[in-house]
């Protein structure tokens, strides 16, 4: 049990790490050096990572769960909500 939740623990310190470097790195080089060399394209990757960070984290939160069988079920039944609920807005839309 220990060992799991030290792996858990180190496995998302690592994705915490490599999604926030990029972006604390171009915040720095931003305040430390001219801005004007940088593209829109080369600044968006750094937004990406921290998102992909609150992205990853909640699915490895869900997968740590006990039972692995109650999160599928979860994501289904949450997944065909958000379906009907979309249907419901588009053919409502087109009347």
């Amino acid at each position: 049990m220990e060992r799991t939740l030290a792996r858990m623990v180190f496995v998302l310190l690592l994705i915490w790490l490599l999604s926030w470097t990029p972006y604390a790195a171009l915040t720095c080089w931003i305040m430390f050096y001219d801005a004007r060399g940088l593209t829109s394209d080369i600044a968006l990757v750094p937004t990406l990572m921290c998102k992909l960070s609150g992205t990853l984290n909640s699915f490895l939160y869900g997968v740590r769960k006990v039972a692995a069988n109650w999160f599928a079920l979860e994501i289904r039944r949450v997944s065909r909500k958000l379906i009907a609920c979309a249907n419901f807005f588009c053919y409502s839309r087109k009347m």
